[in-house]
């Protein structure tokens, strides 16, 4: 699988099943996604509310793998 395949299949999982039913790098790519979007559309308050507190660790997680 493509890089921007990998990219379109989590988030359009992500969107349709939710993101625990994601395998791991899909859940990875979506929840970055998911804080993007909506930190840019919103504010993070819109992202915290949304996924707060179930994958809040994991979206931290993603970005210090990112970025070290």
């Amino acid at each position: 699988m493509e890089l921007d395949e990998l990219i379109e299949a989590a988030i359009s999982e992500g969107m349709r099943s939710g993101v625990g039913s994601l395998s791991p790098v899909k859940r990875v790519v979506f929840l970055i996604s998911e804080a993007e979007v909506l930190c840019d559309m919103d504010g993070i308050d819109s992202f915290l509310r949304q996924y707060a507190p179930d994958w809040i660790n994991e979206t931290a997680a993603a970005y210090n793998y990112l970025i070290p």
